[in-house]
């Protein structure tokens, strides 16, 4: 088992992409056993070959994500040794040391430490099986906790099952059962955690009984949208299993002087070595004392900082901004309206900007869910935190027409035709963005006229961010929109836009091609839109193959960073994914931007 694991973590660091560095993982495997052999000699009075600590510290390492730094990764490492010793019953353990390190920190560790999430493992569905097989074959037959593992499997795809089915209107079926199934960590719990001999009842009704009782309880969490199911479910489990682990040995003969109790009137005795508890305690008390003052000290001081201003709220009205419900969600197609918070939750965003040379910072905002006049507003910095609201013709039509032009979903301030203002481009959900060119330059007097159809086309999009740089380095800005969602429908012989207000009618009996708009995994997801770039050729925006400047991907784009990460001169790009990992394209002198992975490889250098 510890060789099976340590395979599947050097995976993990070498190929998969973990986001635990390789010293964090050293301290959480070589802490596990040194605390182990520690609280053996001091409690029990003898020393230890720490095999089931080196198990439990890879399962930690496998399982676990935390914040970076290496003092985060102790805590799982000392609640999961420190309950081997603290909860035993009869010398043997009552919870799974790695399943109550997780399920503690999740508790106590206000967000900082959570399970690592599934798109770690890339979506390999095959590794979920490898993990599988090799459990089976190497150890899970000598086990036996065979029983265990097929009533689980059966109770919980048919569990699933059922949550895929009420789920049906929301989440197309294969995504939420594919999804959960090609989770690694998944089978990780299955056939490494749950089966572990000193946890789990060696009778066959006793593993079908333990299996139904996850399952159940899992499912309970899910309706009640908790996060981390399996593990809290097993925690249950294991809480219940220990009291009844206790009872019965409260009721077997006794076991000598000193290591006894009484407990009510019934005259049952407990073999519980209490001078062991007390050392168990005294140590663990002492540990943690030492780690907290410690952390407190040394690794979070908690000494109070001046950052020599304060930040005071400035309420809406008083500031001048203010806005005003609209209808948005009960104008979307009928198919789609029981999903439609979820597809429209985004898109409210501010950007800023001076656009009248004042010297004040003025404002622009878009409310797609609002009335159709504040759905993108225009405020002018008058001073002292005052603004006041500036007409936008240019989009007047714009926002009054979500159903034929979609809806304001965010902004970027630029300055396109290098004259000296700042030009303002105007995204789209499920519609055509907006550049409107500031005329301050020229005219004198800030004013915008839309110059989308000449500048931009009429690229759709269900774009949410956007970025410039300077790719070729030539002096101009270039543009870089990144698209959630898939603007186009698939399975569709013309190219058919996806807008959630409108969508085309089935074709044929149960024709579902208009309903195929969610990510196709929760972790790995490459259904989303495709990005655009625009060259900017001397204040002309001209649209570039993004296949050929490999930025082709179809992820989920929520936002986009730009800088030179590498130091050569050359402005990256870092696209922040939903649903997936991102990505980062180190730009080759303007003519192209490779996968990091990818462009570093060949550079001869590691990434």
């Amino acid at each position: 088992m510890a060789l099976l694991q340590l395979l599947y973590l050097l995976l993990g660091v070498t190929v998969l992409g973990f986001n635990r560095t390789p010293g964090q993982l050293l301290v959480v495997i070589t802490s596990a056993c040194v605390l182990d052999v520690v609280l053996h000699r001091l409690i029990r009075g003898s020393w230890l070959f720490p095999l089931s600590a080196f198990i439990t510290g890879l399962s930690l390492s496998l399982l676990v994500n935390y914040a970076h730094g290496l003092w985060l990764p102790l805590i799982p490492v000392f609640l999961a040794i420190g309950s081997k010793y603290l909860f035993s019953v009869d010398g043997r353990h009552v919870y799974n040391p790695s399943l109550f390190g997780i399920v503690a920190s999740l508790v106590l560790a206000n967000d900082m430490i959570s399970v690592s999430p599934a798109y770690q493992w890339n979506g390999i569905p095959a590794l979920g099986v490898f993990i599988a097989t090799a459990a089976i074959l190497l150890f899970g037959l000598r086990i036996r906790r065979s029983v265990l593992v097929v009533a689980f499997l059966g109770f919980f795809l048919a569990c699933l099952g059922l949550r895929a089915w009420i789920m049906r209107h929301h989440i197309p079926p294969e995504t939420l059962i594919l999804g959960t199934l090609s989770a690694p960590a998944f089978y990780l719990f299955t056939f490494f955690m749950i089966t572990d001999p000193a946890t789990s009842p060696e009778s066959r009704k006793g593993q079908v009984f333990m299996a139904l009782v996850i399952v159940l309880v899992d499912f309970f969490l899910h309706i009640r949208e908790t996060l981390s199911t399996l593990f809290y479910a097993a925690f249950v489990w294991y809480s219940l299993y220990g009291l009844w682990r206790l009872w019965e040995s409260c009721r077997a003969p006794d076991k000598g002087p000193g290591e006894r109790i009484k407990i009510l009137a019934g005259g049952f005795r407990c073999h519980i070595n209490w001078r062991e508890r007390l050392r168990t305690v005294l140590a663990l008390g002492l540990l943690a004392g030492a780690g907290l003052g410690m952390g407190r000290l040394w690794l979070m001081p908690m000494s109070q900082v001046d950052p020599g201003f304060v930040l005071v709220e400035i309420p809406a009205a008083q500031a001048g901004i203010s806005t005003h419900p609209g209808q948005v969600l009960q104008q979307v197609d009928p198919r789609l309206r029981h999903v439609a918070k979820w597809l429209l939750s985004v898109g409210d965003a501010v950007a800023v900007a001076d656009f009248d040379g004042d010297g004040w910072q003025d404002l622009f905002v878009t409310y797609p869910l609002k009335a159709p006049r504040d759905r993108a507003a225009l405020y002018r910095n008058l001073g002292g935190f005052r603004f006041q609201r500036v007409p936008l013709p240019a989009l007047d039509n714009y926002v009054q027409h979500p159903r034929t032009q979609g809806l304001p979903s965010g902004a970027l301030w630029f300055d396109y035709d290098n004259d000296g203002d700042k030009d303002l481009l105007v995204l789209s959900g499920y519609g055509y963005p907006r550049l409107l060119a500031n005329r301050l330059a020229e005219t004198g007097e800030a004013g915008f006229e839309d110059v989308s159809q000449t500048q931009l086309g009429r690229p759709f999009t269900v774009s949410l961010t956007a970025n410039v740089l300077d790719m070729d380095r030539d002096g101009w800005l270039d543009l870089y929109i990144g698209n959630a969602m898939p603007p186009y429908l698939s399975g569709y012989d013309r190219p058919t836009p996806f807008t959630i207000f409108d969508l085309p009618d089935p074709e044929y009996p149960g024709d579902r091609r208009a309903l195929n708009v969610m990510p196709r995994s929760w972790h790995n997801a490459d259904n989303g839109g495709r990005d655009l770039f625009f060259f900017n050729r001397r204040g002309r925006l001209e649209a570039a193959d993004v296949d050929g400047l490999g930025l082709g991907e179809t992820r989920w784009t929520l936002d986009i960073g730009a800088g030179d990460l590498n130091g050569d001169g050359w402005t990256d790009l870092y696209v922040a994914n939903d649903f997936g990992p991102d990505s980062l394209y180190i730009n080759r002198r303007g003519q192209r931007s490779l996968p990091a992975m990818e462009s570093e490889a060949k550079a001869g250098r590691p990434q």
